[in-house]
């Protein structure tokens, strides 16, 4: 094998890993989604995606694997919208990556990333605590300090 062939073989060699990495996360993406889609009790038809990595449509009908995208950060990053009520969504920025065959989710790009069994339906429950937890908290307390503080806030509902 001539040294040209060696570094095409190699070029081979990355593109198979990198699809087999990529098509597991957006698996595992797929399976969180869903999970806590089913936890929540969520009609259908209450939550879409939006891609965050650039000017979103919010009419637009995106994939999962279409509203992903790679980050410098090593995750895939999805913007997850809940349709709470009429007028009112809530967008979560769900962060998912794998490493040494284990995956690991964080909530927001500057959020702290954990490892995670998507095989342990316990532990998927406890991230989902989380999301819904967050999501109440943000109703509750973080609109009332934007309120109270005529400061500009980045808040993550849309």
């Amino acid at each position: 094998m001539t040294k040209f062939e060696e570094m095409g073989q190699a070029a081979d060699e990355a593109v198979r890993r990198w699809s087999e990495y990529q098509t597991a996360c957006w698996n595992d993406m797929n399976n969180l989604i869903g999970g806590f889609v089913v936890y929540c009790g969520a009609p259908s038809g209450s939550f879409y995606f939006l891609r965050l990595d650039e000017e979103s449509d919010e009419t637009a009908n995106y994939s999962l694997v279409g509203a992903m995208h790679y980050d410098h950060d090593g995750f895939w990053h999805l913007g997850f919208c809940l349709r709470l009520r009429p007028l009112k969504s809530v967008l979560m920025e769900i962060c998912l990556t794998r490493s040494r065959g284990k995956s690991l989710v964080k909530t927001g790009k500057d959020g702290k990333a954990r490892e995670i069994d998507l095989e342990n339906k316990s532990k998927c429950e406890e991230f989902y605590e989380e999301l819904i937890e967050d999501t109440k908290r943000f109703y509750t307390t973080e609109v009332q300090a934007a309120l109270d503080n005529p400061a500009p806030a980045r808040i993550g509902f849309v």
